[in-house]
Formats: C-alpha cells, structure tokens, sequence
C-alpha cells in the first residue's frame, strides 16, 4: 500500500477491502442493439451496461465501488473483478446467437 495515506487513511482501506465479496456473481446478455447488460447478482437490484467487454469490466467495477460506498480517493488501493476468458469467448459468438448467456458468470477477485 502506498506511503501517501496516514495510518487512519490504511485503516479505512482494510475495512473497505474487508467488505468485497470473494466471488462476484455476474450475469450478462446482450440487448437487440448490442450493449451488454451486467447485472450483479451480490447486490440484489445492481445493474450497469457497457458497449463492449473492456467498458463492461470497468462498469461492473465501478457499480461494485459504488455500492460499497468507496471513496474515489482509494479506488486504486481496492480489489477489482475481472471474467475468465469463457466469457469473451462467448461474447465473440453473440452475433451468431443473441440473448443471454447461459449461467451466471463469476467474477474471481483479484489482489486480495
């Protein structure tokens, strides 16, 4: 963790980090105009959306800070998600099959 927090400021980040699920359950689908849908099954009512795989991650991420109440100020220090590659495969065939992908995708937690 960097020097440029005080000692109350690290106490802050170990209890925000402790407050991160270990698994974040996401299920994905594709809308008739190709956005993707995530809705973050670890917080009932979570939803974000993303033009495109990269976009998707960083949305998922940022609703995830958001709901946890993370101040900007320490999102660097925070876990964040990242999809295992199954789900890029699947996004690459979306445009010959549309809807939703089949089950949940999880999200592993990296960094902690």
């Amino acid at each position: 963790m960097s020097s440029k927090f005080t000692q109350k400021q690290i106490k802050e980040i170990k209890e925000f980090r402790n407050k991160f699920p270990k698994t974040l359950e996401v299920q994905v689908s594709i809308t008739n105009e190709d956005t993707l849908i995530a809705e973050i099954s670890n917080f009932p009512g979570c939803y974000t959306q993303a033009e495109n795989l990269g976009e998707l991650i960083h949305m998922v991420n940022d609703a995830v800070y958001t709901v946890l109440e993370i101040p900007e100020k320490y999102y660097s220090e925070m876990p964040s998600y990242t999809p295992p590659v199954s789900l890029a495969e699947a996004l690459n065939m979306l445009p010959k099959s549309r809807g939703s992908i089949e089950s949940p995708v999880q999200f592993n937690l990296e960094g902690v």
